[in-house]
């Protein structure tokens, strides 16, 4: 017989992607053993008041660049066509209607976003239809863990525990990247992949200045 497939599911704003996001990302296609891995920039999060730093189209451009030379490795603009606020759980719905029945479906996400997964929109249901895959971000994974499990019946708090990846943590940040950037500063390029350094440096994003 025939694996079922298994696909991953890793959204956010990715304002700029840098190398956290990236080494989320290669952990979930090894430590999922994911058959491919769905890259979904949000229109908007709905726990951001305000919208993303860029276009849709320069960030997009940016998640092209920071994801080349990964294999099986799917940009996908879908949030962004929907329009804001992008709720992960709609994009649950429409990648289960399209994939084969017996497919599973692995949400990855940084272990930075378990702290507002209890308040995410049908959050009981959607993790009853997936298989979460946490990538360990930083802090403490079992403060974490707990805050994330203390309002969910003890099967989702065992589906939480059980796809939490424990590895050495990449610290980058957007939001300080962002302010780091428009200050022109160098070490800031050295926490993105190479590539979306290149694009923001060359285009001038993020107040990046082109001399």
């Amino acid at each position: 017989m025939t694996p079922a497939e298994r696909i991953g599911l890793y959204g956010g704003s990715f304002d700029p992607p840098h190398a956290g996001h990236v080494h989320v990302l290669r952990t979930a296609l090894a430590a999922g053993r994911l058959t491919r891995c769905h890259v979904v920039p949000a229109a908007r999060s709905p726990f951001k008041q305000a919208g993303p730093a860029l276009s849709d189209a320069e960030r997009c451009a940016l998640v092209q660049a920071a994801c080349e030379g990964l294999e099986h490795v799917v940009v996908d603009q879908r949030e962004l066509r929907r329009g804001p606020p992008s709720y992960t759980m709609d994009t649950v719905r429409e990648l289960k209607a399209e994939l084969a029945p017996d497919a599973q479906l692995v949400l990855v996400l940084g272990s930075d976003n378990l702290p507002d997964l209890p308040r995410w929109r049908q959050g009981r249901e959607l993790l009853e239809l997936v298989e979460p895959l946490i990538v360990h971000r930083g802090g403490e994974a079992e403060e974490a863990l707990a805050r994330a499990c203390a309002a969910l019946p003890s099967h989702l708090q065992h589906k939480l525990r059980a796809g939490y990846v424990h590895q050495p943590e990449v610290v980058a940040s957007s939001t300080d990247l962002r302010a780091r950037l428009a200050a022109r500063d160098e070490t800031a390029l050295r926490e993105l992949p190479a590539a979306v350094a290149q694009l923001i440096t060359t285009r001038g994003l993020y107040g990046w200045h082109v001399r």
